[in-house]
């Protein structure tokens, strides 16, 4: 016999982006780097070259796990062990 269950899966996807610092150690250089990096814009970072990566699945839980009324209500973070 056939259950039901809720798999949560997540694409990442990664923006990868060299910025060109001047610092007088490797620790200030990334200092900066991740200061340049705040300031960029999403029109910036959608201009750089996209990485994605395969699905990860997260979790599978069986319909008997779950303490949802609905299928809908399975989607509400909360329910999900390991997530707040």
């Amino acid at each position: 016999m056939k259950s039901k269950y809720y798999v949560r899966v997540m694409r990442p996807t990664f923006h990868r982006a060299i910025l060109t610092v001047e610092a007088q150690s490797p620790e200030a250089a990334v200092r900066q780097a991740l200061g340049k990096a705040e300031r960029l814009s999403e029109a910036d970072w959608a201009q750089l070259e996209i990485e994605g990566e395969p699905p990860v699945v997260e979790i599978v839980l069986s319909e008997e796990e779950t303490e949802a009324d609905s299928e809908a209500d399975v989607l509400e973070c909360e329910r999900w062990p390991g997530t707040a």
